[in-house]
């Protein structure tokens, strides 16, 4: 069994244990290996920044080697953190963005519905890693810092408001077939989620015991 930190109606949810060198490790890689040397990965996904906020978006064919350095890295803190998924079943439909706001930064009151995702798992990275619910009609019902690695609803509307004098930084993993439901429930009753049961023929396990042919 493991014990939320916190949580929000259907909304919101964040793990009661945290990974900080984990974390550390995976912001050193995005602030070397990514940010600095975007233009020279030839990656597909989409890297830009602004007044408002900075976005890195990596999805599974935009570059492997850099997809693969953060899956590793995300694979390592969930388990740290008692966030037991079977992200080998999974790999090839999440897909990962690093999303920060600069002092003064925000954004809006969103669905993300573009992804086509059923939730997200969220990793603080940097700053005041703060997030505003709200309902449907864009009245704010709260505002939570979190400072573990969490689970949102991202089809209720959420925003974020820097208003603090650093960077704030997050990465996303969007996970466009697990219902945010059933990561927080699994995750309650420490059970490893798994999308089919009897596994996926590009499964680790299955790779090696293929290796023989």
């Amino acid at each position: 069994m493991s014990k939320l930190r916190y949580r929000y109606e259907d909304r919101f949810a964040e793990a009661g244990k945290d990974a900080p060198e984990e974390r550390k490790e995976l912001l050193d890689y995005f602030d070397k290996k990514i940010r600095p040397k975007w233009d020279e990965l030839k990656t597909d996904g989409v890297g830009r920044e602004s007044d408002n906020q900075l976005v890195y978006h990596v999805c599974y064919d935009c570059n492997m080697k850099v997809w693969r350095g953060i899956y590793d890295r995300v694979k390592n803190i969930a388990e740290k953190c008692e966030v037991y998924i079977d992200w080998e079943q999974i790999k090839h439909v999440i897909r990962f963005t690093f999303l920060g706001q600069p002092p003064g930064g925000f954004f809006m009151p969103h669905v993300n519905m573009n992804l086509l995702a059923l939730s997200a798992f969220n990793i603080p990275l940097k700053g005041k890693t703060e997030i505003a619910l709200f309902k449907d009609d864009v009245t704010e019902l709260t505002r939570h810092e979190y400072k573990n690695p969490c689970f949102l609803n991202v089809n209720k509307p959420h925003g974020v408001f820097n208003d603090e004098s650093t960077e704030r930084l997050i990465l996303k993993t969007h996970m466009t077939v697990v219902p945010w439901e059933q990561l927080v429930s699994h995750y309650e009753q420490g059970k490893r989620f798994k999308l089919f049961d009897n596994g996926v023929p590009w499964s680790q396990d299955d790779h090696d015991a293929n290796k023989r042919w």
